[in-house]
C-alpha cells in the first residue's frame, strides 16, 4: 500500500511550530480512518494511539538537542562560528527587516567588525618599525545602527576564550620585538614571561593576525652584516619563543596544512591583497613564491567578500580594500575607514567613518555576531573595559 499518509503525517508533525501542540482533532481524525483502514487489509498495527505524537515530540526534542550541541560545538572558541554563513543565509539575514524568520520571537541579527592596523617607519639602519592599533564598529541595538565602540593601541586578537594583546616592545638601540599576553580571563595579569632578544634581531613585524595564527617578518643582521628577513606563520602561543636565529623560531610548518609542500627550508607569508588574505611559500635561496591557491580555515576564516568590486566601486569610487560579513561592509580608501550596515545590496545607513594615518594597513580581520551569546555585546563590553584601564594607566604615569 502506498505510504503517503505516513508521510503527511510526519510531515505536518514535523512543522514549527506545532498547531495544538501537534495533534490538532483533523490529524486524529485521519490517523483514526488508516487505522480502520489497515484493520480493513488485515494489517492492524500495535501501537496506541499516543505513539505517534510522542514519537514527534520525541524526534523534535532531540533534534533540537543535537543542532545545540553541534552549535556549541561549532562555537567552543571566543566569536562566531568557524564556518561562514551560507550566502543565502547572509542575504536573507542582510534583508529590510534585520530579524531572522521561524517561531517565536524574532531576534535581532547584529554584527561586529574587529579591525587591526598597522603603520612603521623605516629606521636609518633600513628596517621597519611599527605601531598597532585595535577598531571595534559594532551594532547599537539595532543591527542598522553601527557605532565606534572601542579603540585601544596594539592589537587585541580573539583566542579561545578571551582576547589577547599583542605589543610591540621597544628594545635596546633602536631594536623592537613583539610580545603576547594574555588580556582577559584568570591569566590576565598584563605581563608576559621574561624573554631573552637574541643578538642580531632587530624588528619583528606582525603582517597579517588570525585568531590563533599570525604571519610574522623578523629582520636581523645576517652574517655579512646585512639587513634580512625570516618570514614565518607563529601560533599566537609561539610568538613568546624565540631561538638564536629567526629561521629557528618555533613556527607552524606548511607541511602541517600542506603535506604536498615538502620541499626544502619554505618561508610561508600571509599578507592582504585587496578584497582577499593571500598566501605564498617562498624560497628565500631563489627568490621564488609558490601562491597558494586555499588558506586553511584553522589559519584564514570569514574571507569572502560578498559584493564585486563593481558593486564595491559604486558605493565607494576611491576603493583599495573591502570586506564583508552579515549585513557589514567595510572599504578602506586611501585615507579613510569606512563601515557601512548593507540591506541586501545597498547600503543601508550612512557609515561610521574613521581617519587612517599615511600608509596605515590592514593586518587583521575578525567578525562577531549575536548568536546563543552575543559576542557583538560581549566584544563590546570587553574592549570598552580594556580601553578604559588602558586610559587610566596612561593618566597616572
Amino acid at each position: 500500500m502506498d505510504d503517503w499518509f505516513d508521510r503527511e503525517i510526519r510531515h505536518r508533525l514535523s512543522r514549527d511550530p506545532f498547531p495544538g501542540g501537534g495533534f490538532d482533532e483533523r490529524l486524529r481524525r485521519r490517523i483514526e480512518e488508516r487505522i480502520r483502514e489497515e484493520k480493513r487489509h488485515g494489517q492492524v498495527r500495535t501501537r496506541p494511539l499516543w505513539i505517534w505524537p510522542a514519537a514527534a515530540l520525541a524526534s523534535f526534542v532531540t533534534v533540537l538537542i543535537a543542532a545545540w550541541l553541534w552549535g556549541s560545538f561549532q562555537n567552543g572558541g571566543f566569536g562566531p562560528a568557524a564556518s561562514a554563513l551560507p550566502e543565502e543565509q547572509l542575504r536573507h539575514e542582510s534583508g529590510a527587516s534585520g530579524t531572522l524568520s521561524g517561531a517565536g520571537a524574532a531576534a535581532a541579527k547584529k554584527y561586529a567588525l574587529l579591525l587591526g592596523l598597522r603603520t612603521e617607519r623605516q629606521t636609518a639602519a633600513g628596517y621597519p618599525v611599527s605601531r598597532y592599533r585595535t577598531l571595534l564598529v559594532a551594532a547599537d541595538q539595532h543591527p542598522e545602527r553601527l557605532r565606534l565602540m572601542a579603540e585601544l593601541p596594539g592589537l587585541f586578537v580573539p583566542y579561545g576564550q578571551h582576547f589577547w594583546e599583542i605589543s610591540a616592545i621597544d628594545g635596546l638601540n633602536g631594536t623592537q620585538y613583539l610580545q603576547a599576553v594574555q588580556a582577559t580571563g584568570a591569566k590576565s595579569d598584563g605581563k608576559a614571561a621574561t624573554v631573552e632578544i637574541p643578538d642580531g634581531r632587530l624588528s619583528e613585524q606582525v603582517v597579517y593576525a588570525g585568531n590563533a595564527y599570525l604571519s610574522v617578518h623578523t629582520y636581523y643582521r645576517d652574517e655579512r652584516g646585512d639587513v634580512s628577513v625570516i618570514r614565518l606563520i607563529k601560533h599566537i602561543e609561539q610568538l613568546n619563543q624565540r631561538a638564536l636565529h629567526p629561521a629557528d623560531d618555533p613556527h607552524a610548518s606548511p607541511a602541517r596544512f600542506y603535506p604536498e609542500k615538502q620541499e626544502g627550508d619554505l618561508e610561508w607569508i600571509i599578507y592582504r591583497n585587496p578584497g582577499v588574505w593571500v598566501s605564498e611559500l617562498y624560497d628565500p635561496k631563489t627568490d621564488t613564491p609558490y601562491p597558494l591557491p586555499v588558506i586553511p580555515e584553522d589559519i584564514v576564516q570569514h574571507d569572502r567578500l560578498n559584493w564585486s568590486w563593481e558593486e564595491i566601486l559604486r558605493t565607494e569610487p576611491g576603493a583599495r580594500d573591502a570586506f564583508t560579513y552579515g549585513n557589514l561592509l567595510g572599504i578602506i580608501t586611501g585615507g579613510e575607514l569606512k563601515v557601512y550596515a548593507i540591506r541586501g545590496r545597498q547600503t543601508a545607513a550612512d557609515p561610521v567613518r574613521i581617519s587612517l594615518a599615511q600608509g596605515e594597513q590592514v593586518v587583521m580581520i575578525q567578525w562577531a555576531q549575536n548568536d546563543k551569546i552575543d559576542y557583538v555585546e560581549k566584544w563590546s563590553q570587553t574592549l570598552r573595559s580594556l580601553a578604559e584601564s588602558k586610559n587610566n594607566s596612561k593618566s597616572k604615569r
